[in-house]
């Protein structure tokens, strides 16, 4: 379903960020994606704000990194 819906993990993390996003799912994938509840979520969005606070320099896309 996902799959067909095409929704990635950096797709994922995009809404998370922008606070659009409380729970989804994504099967695994060629890069490696995995199963969001929504208390992972709901910890991972903490830890974001966490690292937006504290950096000086926004945060560093997933394909810069692949790169």
């Amino acid at each position: 379903m996902a799959d067909r819906l095409r929704i990635t993990p950096r797709k994922v993390s995009r809404l998370v960020e922008a606070d659009r996003l409380r729970a989804a799912a994504k099967a695994p994938g060629p890069r490696g994606a995995f199963m969001f509840t929504a208390d992972e979520l709901d910890r991972y969005m903490r830890d974001r704000e966490h690292e937006h606070v504290d950096a000086d320099e926004p945060a560093v896309d997933d394909d810069e990194v692949a790169a």
